[in-house]
């Protein structure tokens, strides 16, 4: 029999890669970061919004310059209007004196050349240039401007927010990933023991209370296995949210991280002392009145309220607008030829009563900068504050670390001490679930640290705009 290789080479391989285990496909914490700015739907918004800005800002430049307009017209009259203009009178004739004579001269609107047409065409040009408007066209400029650099502002202030927010769900998925794992060894480290326990109250060496003791230590860690499982994938979906996935099969969850590699970090900030924790808070607050996002947008408000209030004023002086209209045509047909005339006209506009309306917009945009001041003031409080906070749990993070460290270290040799002594028989049952529990808690706790100094060191980042 002829065996094709050719073929049998290519059923191999097939078989290969059927049973290849699935393999997810991962990504770097940078990746996932510029992937959202790329599809996050509420970002994108927030760059549209911008956007919009921009172009404000271009039309407030354009009301400086001329309006160039041609205005055409048609007007036809009804025709009881036309027949009576065609209809003839009679115009009385004088003598020297101006008395009547008693003649008649006939005479039609026709024959003096003012009888109107059934249909009249009209066409013009008009070019409007402003001259002074009391300010509001320069006040229309700064608070468009202002506006685009807010606009800005709250851009910047968005990517930043939404790296922190990608920061924090990507190491919680991670940390999720490592505590699934640690159920995972609790449950099989619990199920030895039990099957142990359960063998020896077979060969009459064990109480029952023993291996109903562990059937619910092992009991209680498969459903704390099963509330981590689902948290995970809650945090999955929205990861496909935040990144702006539209195809799940096509999602791409983080990389895995070496935790070690912030030790020397952490050990850093661990170990500040009082002076020198504060003179690095002190530089930080600093960089962040001068670099924050959110500060920065909201001073920009502050100062759009007080062009807003400065406009307002100007509607109590003149305006001066001068208008050039040339008009090509004025008759009953539409060719673009008839009486052409130009005229040139500067119109002068004052403001003399408005029944308060200009008092009330005072008064309202008088009201809407001080409210801007009052949030300007309390906004930076509460950034500092927060900066304040986000700060101090770094510290406090790191200093739980090396407590955890040594807590886990601890846990570790109670663990194995009480193994081997109930291995002897010199300790009870309870005893050894209790130093199980103990280690299964104290990795539990390590782990979270870690995960939690890293997303503290996120937070603060946010505030910096780093």
């Amino acid at each position: 029999m002829k065996i094709n290789k050719s073929k049998t080479a290519y059923f191999l391989l097939f078989t290969f890669c059927v049973c290849l285990p699935f393999q997810t496909i991962c990504i770097t914490l940078q990746d996932a970061q510029e992937l959202a700015l790329e599809q996050n739907k509420n970002y994108l918004a927030e760059k549209q919004n911008l956007e919009e800005a921009k172009w404000n800002e271009y039309k407030a430049i354009s009301n400086f310059l001329p309006k160039l307009s041609f205005e055409g017209s048609m007007v036809r009259i009804d025709d009881d209007s036309y027949e009576a203009s065609q209809e003839m009178f009679k115009l009385p004739v004088m003598n020297s004196s101006g008395m009547p004579t008693g003649d008649y001269v006939p005479l039609s609107y026709s024959a003096l050349g003012t009888a109107p047409n059934r249909t009249t065409f009209t066409s013009q040009l008009s070019l409007k240039q402003p001259i002074f408007n009391g300010g509001k066209l320069f006040l229309g400029y700064k608070i468009a401007d202002l506006a685009h650099k807010q606009a800005n502002c709250s851009l910047l202030s968005k990517k930043y927010t939404l790296e922190y927010n990608v920061s924090e769900l990507y190491l919680n998925i991670l940390r999720m990933e490592e505590l699934i794992k640690i159920y995972k060894k609790q449950i099989n480290s619990s199920l030895n023991q039990y099957n142990k326990v359960k063998r020896k109250h077979e060969l009459g060496l064990a109480k029952k209370t023993d291996v109903l003791q562990w059937q619910v230590n092992l009991e209680n860690n498969r459903i704390s296995l099963d509330e981590a499982v689902n948290n995970q994938d809650i945090l999955k979906s929205y990861w496909q949210n935040l990144l702006g996935y539209k195809n799940p099969n096509q999602v791409s969850y983080p990389e895995k991280i070496n935790l070690k590699k912030f030790d020397n970090e952490i050990e850093d900030i661990a170990k500040l002392e009082h002076t020198t924790k504060n003179q690095k808070l002190n530089n930080i607050l600093t960089k962040v009145r001068s670099t924050n996002a959110d500060l920065k947008s909201i001073k920009f408000s502050k100062e759009i309220s007080q062009k807003t209030y400065d406009m307002a004023k100007s509607n109590l002086l003149p305006s001066l607008n001068v208008q050039y209209t040339r008009q090509f045509e004025q008759d009953n047909k539409l060719n673009f030829k008839g009486d052409d005339k130009w005229n040139v006209a500067a119109v002068l506009s004052m403001p003399l009563f408005k029944s308060g309306t200009n008092l009330t917009e005072i008064l309202r945009s008088k009201a809407a900068f001080k409210k801007a001041n009052l949030k300007l003031s309390d906004t930076s409080e509460q950034i500092i504050i927060a900066t304040k906070s986000a700060f101090y749990n770094l510290v406090t993070k790191a200093k739980k670390i090396e407590n955890s460290r040594t807590t886990l270290e601890n846990a570790r040799e109670n663990h194995s001490m009480i193994n081997d002594y109930f291995a002897q028989g010199l300790v009870t049952n309870q005893e050894l679930i209790d130093a199980q529990i103990m280690l299964f808690s104290a990795k539990m706790q390590h782990t979270n640290a870690y995960y939690d100094f890293i997303i503290a060191k996120y937070n603060l980042n946010k505030f910096l705009n780093e």
